[in-house]
C-alpha cells in the first residue's frame, strides 16, 4: 500500500528552485479533520507546528518560500526579511497569526514580534495568496470527494512545478523495496472519469528504495478562457509531465514526511528550534545522497494526450 505526499508552498522566488518557480508536495502539510483544524468552512492546511515553510520579504512584499531553500537563502541576499508562524497557527487565517517570529540577522535567531502577521501572502506577480473555493489542493481521505482515499485533488492550483512521490505506507513493512507492491499512480484532468496519465515504476530500474519519485507536473497559466470569441472569466491551464531522471527535480531529505521510524516526524514537529529541522537525521532516515538512488517515472498518456509529456513516446 502506498500514500501520496501532498501539500504545497506556492511560487518561491527565482533562484530558490534552480531558477524556476516550484511548488512542493509533502504529506505533513495536509490537513486533518477536527474542530481545531477548521477555519470557516474549510480545514487548515497546516497541522502540528509550522516548521515547513517560511515567508521571505523582497522589496517589502512577503512571499511563501520552500523550507528546503531556507538555509541557502538565509546566507544570500535574495530576502531582506524572514518570518514564520507560531506553532498551531494557520498562515492563511489572520485570526491565528497575530504573533509571528521574525529572523534577527544580528543575533541569528528567531524573535517574537506582536502584530507582525502576514494576513494575506503575496505572489511575486502581485496576486494575493489566500484560501478560496476557486483555488485549492485537497487530500481526499475518504470516498466522499474526489476519487477516494490516497488521492489529491488539484483545483486551479497555482502555476508551478509539483513533485509527486509515493512511499511505503507502513514503517513496519518488512519489504524495503517499493517495487514489490507494484504501485501505480493515476492522474485525472478535469471532469474526465478516465485517467489521462498512468505512472508505474519502469521495470529496468534496479534501485531498491521505499520511495519512488513518480513525476513532476508542471502547470502553466494559459490566460483567460475564450470560447467562440467570448471571454468566460475563467483561467485556462496547460500541463506538462516530466518523468525522467534528467528532467525531474530530485527529492530532498528535508521534504520527506516519513521514514522507518516516527523519530523523523518528531524531529520536524517537536523540535524546539527551527534550525534543528535542517540538521541531519539518524542513520536510519533517508538523506539526500540515498535519495539519488531511487526509481523515477515512468508515465504513459491516454490517446490524444501524448503532447502533454515532456518525453515523447
Amino acid at each position: 500500500r502506498i500514500v501520496t505526499m501532498a501539500g504545497f508552498t506556492a511560487q518561491p522566488q527565482k533562484g530558490f528552485c534552480e531558477g524556476r518557480a516550484c511548488s512542493f508536495l509533502n504529506g505533513n502539510f495536509v490537513e486533518r479533520e477536527g474542530p481545531d483544524y477548521v477555519v470557516g468552512v474549510r480545514e487548515t492546511y497546516w497541522k502540528g507546528s509550522e516548521f515547513f515553510i517560511y515567508q521571505c520579504r523582497v522589496d517589502g512584499t512577503w512571499v511563501i518560500a520552500a523550507s528546503s531553500a531556507f538555509s541557502r537563502a538565509r546566507e544570500g541576499s535574495a530576502c531582506d526579511g524572514y518570518a514564520r508562524s507560531q506553532m498551531n497557527r494557520d498562515l492563511l487565517d489572520p485570526a491565528k497569526t497575530s504573533f509571528m517570529e521574525l529572523w534577527d540577522k544580528g543575533e541569528r535567531a528567531w524573535k517574537m514580534r506582536k502584530g507582525a502577521a502576514v494576513s494575506r501572502l503575496h505572489l511575486p506577480d502581485g496576486r494575493d495568496l489566500a484560501w478560496t473555493n476557486d483555488n485549492y489542493m485537497f487530500l481526499n481521505v475518504d470516498h466522499r470527494t474526489g476519487y477516494g482515499p490516497e488521492t489529491v485533488t488539484f483545483h486551479n492550483a497555482p502555476p508551478g512545478t509539483y513533485q509527486i512521490a509515493v512511499n511505503t505506507y507502513s514503517r513496519n513493512d518488512v519489504n524495503n523495496n517499493i517495487k514489490g507492491g507494484k504501485p501505480s499512480v493515476s492522474i485525472y484532468v478535469g471532469t474526465s472519469e478516465q485517467a489521462l496519465f498512468t505512472c508505474e515504476i519502469p521495470p529496468d530500474c534496479k534501485n531498491n528504495s521505499r520511495i519512488w519519485n513518480v513525476v513532476n507536473v508542471q502547470m502553466f497559466d494559459g490566460g483567460e478562457e475564450d470560447i467562440d470569441g467570448q471571454h468566460t472569466g475563467k483561467t485556462k491551464y496547460y500541463i506538462r509531465l516530466h518523468d525522467t531522471y534528467d528532467s525531474m527535480y530530485p527529492l530532498q531529505e528535508v521534504d520527506l514526511p516519513t521514514a522507518h521510524r516516527p523519530g523523523k516526524e518528531n524531529r520536524k514537529f517537536q523540535a524546539p528550534y527551527f534550525s534543528r529541522y535542517f540538521t541531519p537525521g539518524p542513520s536510519e532516515m533517508y538523506d539526500d545522497k540515498q535519495l539519488q538512488y531511487i526509481c523515477h517515472g515512468r508515465c504513459r498518456a491516454a490517446p490524444g494526450y501524448e503532447q502533454c509529456m515532456e518525453r515523447h513516446p
